[in-house]
């Protein structure tokens, strides 16, 4: 899909894909899901696969209203 600068986040793929609720995993999650539905176009069920989290929660993080702070992060795509 794609991958974004974890160290930011101090966050490892790992647990960026696991269960976790750490404040930083949920940070993390939270740009990626905005990073990928807002601005790069996935379907919400794709980004939320990808991360192991449900539709609902993906949903949940993007409807927000305000962008998270995304723009010190180095995407690769």
């Amino acid at each position: 899909m794609f991958n974004i600068s974890y160290e930011s986040y101090n966050v490892s793929i790992g647990e960026l894909r696991s269960g976790g609720r750490r404040r930083a995993v949920v940070q993390a999650k939270r740009a990626m899901s905005w990073i990928g539905v807002r601005e790069l176009g996935y379907s919400g069920a794709d980004v939320a696969r990808y991360l192991g989290v449900t539709n609902s929660c993906v949903t949940r993080m993007i409807s927000t209203g305000k962008k998270p702070d995304i723009d010190d992060i180095n995407l690769e795509l």
